[in-house]
């Protein structure tokens, strides 16, 4: 195990774009990267993770950004993993390519290297890379919070028998603190020791996003769903079933940028007609 010194430098270089000579500003950027890797190399292991715009296969014709990256990597024996998979699919389904990478400085820095499957409602032209970064280091305990989120308890499926010995269990223990009050407030306790023990629950409301997908939005979930299982079963195959999912994912993306628009436009005639939104208030 490597020791946690780990400088983790997340990027996003420029899109490839002869119109504005963006070769340049890449340029640039990997002036930004060599700088903090010269500063940092001595006392850090380094971590390179994100879009590159650029593949680290063979160089496209043309493309300078690939050029660019190769010269970098090689220069800064950047360890590069020898996955090939694509991590880029145009939404037109025209191209892909792999320009997203973890890269790392030491060998046995990174572990268990992963490009993804691209899931059937990820609208992004991306698809997930992941790895484990091998390193050591002590836990520390923080102090829990209290959960926010609200449970049911399955009644049906209680054990009675745990039930039952977990409250004669406890009646037993508490026998002497019975007889002296608060008597109710120890029974409640005790019950609800048992209930625990022998119920389980599920979560019924969770805090988080308050965004809820519209019914129509929801049809377009799982028709995304449907159309990408068959994809993925009939082995991907280029061809009318593969365009019907891009047009799927097409049209879910539409909906869900009509939504935003709407919740906008709700938003800005609050302002407009009560001064406020209905959630603001002044001090």
């Amino acid at each position: 195990m490597w020791d946690p010194k780990i400088c983790l430098i997340c990027v996003y270089l420029p899109t490839n774009n002869a119109s504005v000579k963006s070769v340049v500003e890449y340029g640039e950027c990997l002036d930004i990267l060599d700088f903090i890797i010269n500063n940092y190399s001595d006392t850090h292991r380094i971590v390179i993770a994100g879009d590159l715009n650029g593949t680290l296969l063979e160089p496209r014709a043309g493309n300078k950004h690939d050029v660019c990256i190769h010269s970098f990597v090689r220069d800064h024996k950047l360890i590069v993993s020898a996955a090939t998979k694509h991590t880029f699919m145009q939404h037109s389904g025209a191209g892909s390519s792999q320009i997203d990478y973890i890269l790392s400085s030491h060998k046995d820095l990174i572990q268990d290297y992963i490009i993804h499957e691209k899931h059937a409602t990820n609208l992004s032209s991306h698809t997930i890379v992941s790895a484990v970064i091998n390193i050591s280091f002590a836990s520390i305990q923080r102090p829990s919070q209290q959960s926010s989120a609200i449970w049911k308890y399955q009644w049906e499926k209680m054990d009675i028998y745990t039930f039952q010995n977990t409250l004669r269990l406890e009646l037993e223990n508490s026998y002497r603190k019975i007889s002296s009050d608060p008597t109710i407030e120890i029974l409640m306790s005790i019950l609800q020791k048992a209930t625990k023990a022998s119920t389980p629950r599920k979560i019924i409301y969770l805090k988080g996003p308050k965004w809820k997908a519209s019914p129509a939005a929801r049809m377009l979930i799982t028709n995304c769903h449907k159309l990408y299982r068959e994809w993925c079963e009939k082995g991907k195959p280029e061809g009318p079933l593969k365009q019907q999912k891009i047009t799927a994912q097409r049209e879910l993306r539409r909906q869900f940028r009509l939504e935003k628009y709407t919740d906008r436009q709700d938003l800005y005639n609050q302002i407009m007609e009560n001064g406020l939104p209905l959630n603001c208030s002044t001090a």
